[in-house]
């Protein structure tokens, strides 16, 4: 029988051990070069295990050096105090990895190797870290095992001629997965909690949200941005469901000088603050808030729709969807939306304190996100087979004007787009606004071509009427434009919004991925159920597209393999990420039902 020496079987061990817990924590705290210093060090360590390349008092010299080197972190770079201790003890652990150990020391390490791993579990929430875990399990507990049989026999003074046969590390193997299966079921019955702070202090990475305001006076190429923004599952839809993804995250409503801005004219000056949009225009108003199950739910007040009654959904226009989201973290303010959502639940521990909403629907989120917030929504969406040809037009909702254009001029030719908009309707035959806007939407589409590449020609002119007379190209941004100028020019109140159009479909969890490249605008309009406007509408806003339909590019032969793993993503943020005290206590019961029968 083969036998192996179990003082270097343990010093092997043990730097397996501090390498995953130092690797753990430097992936959780971002920084390329502290993970790319503990897994050189890692790597040294391991290859001349037996024979550090640096001597204990080397490594105890060093230390003043790595102190000094955290102080100037603190003052001149990371400007955090938990940042700076954590690259602190990143950094000790790196030169203790390379050097000679006591016996105190191993056991101070195993302990901090213990709370690398705690800490980095608060800190990230990728998929990565449950394979990280479950090889540091198998490793920690072998490791102990040969750390303690290693101490008793220095006690014996037989260390020298100690080994073990091979079949004992299958022992330990069967050890660690009984123990591993022990923390599973310790997870079942202990939800989890989140630490907000410590991710708030080291700063998360957010993406780029959606803009605040469209300007199209200057030519903007669109980039293909690959950057996930969300995961969103529409409940009861186990097939791609793309009508229903328009993903709202802001609503722009006056035009002027070639921009789209959220503010009436009265704010249109350079240096208006979030305090001025509030006061002059949206006059956002306090959602209210409740606490149910020990989730935080929000109910949004349908003023966009004007009904007295938020109860009056009526089936023959709109109906009921669930939609759950998986929001990542963004620098916008916005909180995106699906249709006209009347409850919104946070099941993540990332939730605002606060929800507000504006007299258009959009709806603010007060403070940054630095963590994947999750949330479900019930909204109130406008039926397929609802007969909006019989519907009326509204120019005034919520005291807001939707017909709002800038006056005849040079530079806007307001006279030449209500004469080109007038004639295609005529054409069309249109006998109601809806008509009116099937026919203008069909027009762009067909007769203007799609570019991510715009380029502006005549600066003489408004970018809409360049659009609309001599490029005939442009990106959503343009098309949206265009729709909502022309429908206003004639009359019908519309407005652009803003958000993500679309996505990924993943076939394994019936879901969409978003990506920043799903970025679009498009155009909807207020559409009465009859012509009297002092009793509101069941109809509301409804969205159209002119943009002409983009076709994605097909899947390679191995993109199943990033479907299955966005499929493991998302399991992995819904029953450990966000497992809160409202799931284990679904969890628990059904447990618990499942014995009594």
């Amino acid at each position: 029988m083969k036998y192996v020496k179990l003082e270097r079987t343990h010093s092997l061990l043990f730097n397996l051990v501090v390498t995953v817990g130092v690797v753990a924590l430097a992936v959780a705290e971002g920084n390329p070069f502290y993970l790319a210093v503990t897994l050189l060090a890692g790597l040294v360590g391991n290859i001349r295990v037996g024979k550090p390349p640096i001597p204990n008092a080397w490594g105890n010299l060093s230390l003043p050096f790595i102190a000094a080197f955290a102080v100037v972190d603190y003052l001149l770079v990371s400007q955090s105090l938990l940042l700076s201790t954590v690259h602190l003890l990143l950094l000790i652990q790196a030169v203790k990895l390379l050097s000679e150990k006591t016996e105190r020391e191993y056991k101070l390490f195993y302990f901090v190797s213990l709370v690398n791993l705690c800490v980095a579990a608060v800190l990230t929430q990728t998929l990565l870290f449950g394979l990280v875990f479950v090889v540091y399990m198998v490793l920690i507990t072998a490791s102990l095992v040969l750390f303690n049989l290693l101490n008793q026999a220095k006690q014996s003074k037989d260390v020298f001629n100690l080994s073990l046969p091979r079949s004992f590390f299958f022992g330990i193997c069967s050890m660690s997965a009984v123990t591993l299966c022990f923390t599973v079921v310790l997870f079942v019955l202990v939800p989890r909690v989140g630490y907000r702070m410590f991710r708030t202090a080291l700063g998360a990475v957010v993406t780029t949200g959606i803009s605040s305001e469209i300007d199209l006076t200057e030519s903007m190429d669109i980039l293909q941005d690959e950057t996930p923004v969300a995961q969103v599952k529409f409940y009861g839809y186990d097939e791609p469901t793309d009508r229903l993804l328009y993903l709202r995250c802001v609503v722009l409503t006056h035009y002027e000088g070639g921009r789209w801005w959220r503010a009436s004219p009265e704010i249109l000056y350079r240096h208006a603050t979030e305090e001025d949009m509030i006061r002059l225009h949206e006059q956002r108003y306090l959602c209210p808030r409740s606490l149910e199950n020990e989730r935080l739910v929000f109910q949004v007040l349908t003023t966009s729709l004007e009904r007295k009654e938020a109860e009056s959904v009526s089936v023959r226009w709109r109906k009921m969807v669930g939609v759950r989201v998986f929001l990542n973290p963004t620098s916008d303010f916005f909180l995106p939306v699906v249709g006209e959502p009347n409850r919104i639940e946070f099941f993540s521990k990332e939730a605002p304190p606060d929800l507000f909403a504006s007299r258009m629907g959009t709806l603010y989120y007060p403070t940054p996100r630095k963590e994947t917030c999750g949330y479900d929504m019930l909204t109130s969406v406008v039926r397929e087979d609802a007969p909006l040809h019989t519907c009326h037009t509204r120019t005034r909702v919520a005291g807001v004007d939707y017909t709002q254009l800038e006056k005849e001029s040079p530079y806007f030719q307001k006279e030449r787009i209500k004469e080109l908009t007038q004639k295609v309707v005529r054409s069309s035959n249109a006998a109601s606004p809806y008509h009116s806007v099937k026919a203008l939407c069909e027009y762009l589409r067909e007769n203007y071509r799609y570019t991510m590449r715009p380029r502006r020609f005549n600066y003489e002119i408004d970018p809409v009427s360049e659009f609309l007379f001599e490029t005939k190209e442009g990106h959503c941004e343009y098309f949206a434009s265009a729709l909502t100028v022309m429908l206003r020019s004639i009359g019908i109140g519309a407005r652009v919004a803003s958000g993500y159009r679309g996505g990924e479909w993943n076939p394994y969890g019936k879901f969409y991925t978003v990506r920043r490249k799903d970025a679009h605008c498009w155009v909807e309009v207020f559409l009465d159920d009859d012509d009297d406007a002092s009793n509101g509408s069941r109809v509301g806003w409804v969205a159209f597209d002119a943009t002409p339909p983009y076709e994605p590019p097909k899947k390679g032969t191995f993109s199943f393999l990033a479907d299955i793993l966005s499929y493991l993503k998302m399991r992995w943020m819904n029953y450990v990420i966000f497992y809160d005290a409202a799931r284990w206590r679904q969890t628990v019961s059904g447990i618990a039902k499942e014995e009594v029968m």
